[in-house]
């Protein structure tokens, strides 16, 4: 019923238009935000296939930070060489005690994120 290979390629398509904008290159920060997470979340095809469309396009972009969901399982997982050259953020949720939100401020010195979980007490936090 659906075909969700050729709608990444679709989708991969245009990131490659977004990620050439003026708009994109001169950008202070570079954040994406993809609901599947290229790593950490199994070896399934959907991860993978996203990983091989997308990721070499997101390493050559330089991008600052992938957000992501898909998982349910939160974590702040930093840059591996031959991998990601980006830090990958994945929210929780739905559970009692696995949701998350993600705080976002930035300014000319620093791009800030903190990521809470649903009691209030921080879970993870990155600072660019």
């Amino acid at each position: 019923m659906v075909d969700f290979d050729a709608y990444r390629l679709e989708q991969a398509e245009w990131l490659e238009r977004e990620l050439q904008k003026k708009e994109f290159r001169k950008a202070k920060y570079k954040i994406v935000f993809s609901h599947i997470p290229l790593y950490y979340s199994g070896e399934g095809h959907g991860t993978l296939h996203c990983r091989e469309v997308w990721g070499p396009m997101l390493n050559k972009a330089k991008i600052d930070v992938l957000i992501s969901g898909h998982t349910h399982k939160y974590g702040v997982h930093l840059p591996v060489e031959g991998q990601h050259n980006y830090p990958i953020i994945i929210g929780g949720g739905p559970a009692d005690t696995k949701r998350t939100i993600i705080n976002v401020t930035a300014d000319q010195k620093a791009l800030n994120l903190q990521m809470f979980d649903d009691s209030g007490k921080q879970v993870g936090a990155l600072k660019i």
